[in-house]
């Protein structure tokens, strides 16, 4: 029933759904489809899909897309720079696959008074960054919209065949390695949403604008039998790894000191007082990876990226057969559980 202002009242109002509830709708919904396309290798609830290519390869598919002031305002970036993001973040997926990038689908929908030239922008810098790697744009779609930019990429790539990674991990067996840095995007979005100057900071406001997936990685270790899973940080390292914790049915064992932290991340959180553990944990978009490792040789294969990429690469604990009990061990060797924090589109 309606209040007299034809709003609901408080207590008739439904909970917001969260992003997470919503996946999860919408996997039991696909779920429920009798129908199985022949060659549907993995389908919903890993960063790509996968389907059956030749003898040797298997094809991986992802999309995703970028919304004008829920993942960016437009005043933040130039057309190629926004261009470049939207490349990066579809360029992880495929990354966090073991995979590599071939053809790009790119659609946007435009608002009035959004110049020819910015829009030339975008494509210019989504073939530049996708060029990089071998891929390119090969169609898409343009419409229209009121209000809002929004920009969105189908990205297929390749893997070996069977060779695909997975949100899987060996309960007790495997350690947690962590490519690339964790908290500083979050950073970056901190400081260009507070318009403050951002000097002395410039590195964290690109980790934000200009993310760099990591398909070196997969380049590297693609068939490396030793990796058994991997996911990207774009939600937050604490929701990515218990996403594999799930699918597994394990728990992990962070060791806090461990995590990859850029300095100007500790120095950006000791001026402002905040924890620098609880911002490498929550912050969202960093694209970094996270890999199932085999315990054995994981410091050898964390050692061999950080020397070949010049990135951090750290073992930062591992998974254990304890499920659903996800800890932190902190630098006084005090245990501390942690729950998923990270990014959502839906949150209030």
């Amino acid at each position: 029933m309606k209040t007299k202002r034809g709003k609901l009242s408080k207590s008739q109002r439904r909970k917001r759904p969260s992003e997470r509830e919503l996946i999860e709708l919408f996997t039991r919904l696909i779920s429920k489809n009798k129908h199985r396309p022949p060659g549907l290798v993995l389908g919903v609830g890993d960063d790509t899909a996968v389907v059956s290519g030749d003898a040797k390869r298997d094809l991986i598919l992802t999309t995703d897309i970028q919304v004008e002031d829920i993942h960016f305002k437009r005043s933040w970036f130039s057309g190629p720079e926004l261009g470049w993001r939207l490349a990066a973040v579809n360029l992880s997926d495929v990354a966090a696959m073991g995979g590599r990038p071939l053809y790009a689908l790119l659609s946007l929908a435009i608002p009035p008074r959004l110049s020819p030239a910015y829009v030339k922008g975008i494509e210019k810098g989504v073939a530049a960054h996708l060029g990089r790697y071998g891929a390119a744009i090969v169609g898409g779609n343009i419409s229209k919209t009121e209000k809002n930019l929004i920009c969105d990429i189908m990205l297929i790539g390749s893997s070996s065949k069977n060779r695909a990674w997975r949100r899987n991990c060996r309960p007790g067996r495997d350690a947690i390695v962590v490519v690339g840095t964790l908290g500083s995007a979050r950073a970056g979005l901190r400081l260009l949403k507070s318009r403050s100057r951002h000097a002395g900071y410039a590195s964290l406001v690109r980790a934000f604008k200009k993310p760099q997936p990591l398909l070196e990685v997969a380049e590297l270790l693609s068939d490396n039998p030793a990796i058994h899973g991997a996911i990207d940080v774009s939600d937050g390292f604490s929701t990515d790894v218990i996403h594999i914790c799930e699918r597994s049915g394990a728990g992990c064992e962070v060791n806090a000191p461990e995590l990859p932290i850029a300095r100007s991340l500790q120095r950006f959180c000791k001026e402002r007082r905040e924890d620098t553990i609880e911002w490498a944990l929550e912050g969202g978009e960093d694209y970094a990876l996270i890999l199932s490792v085999a315990e054995e040789k994981a410091e050898k294969i964390a050692g061999r990226l950080q020397a070949t990429l010049k990135k951090p690469a750290r073992v930062v604990g591992k998974f254990t057969k304890r499920k659903g009990r996800y800890e932190l061990l902190t630098a006084d060797r005090r245990r501390t559980s942690f729950s998923a924090k990270g990014w959502d589109h839906f949150a209030a």
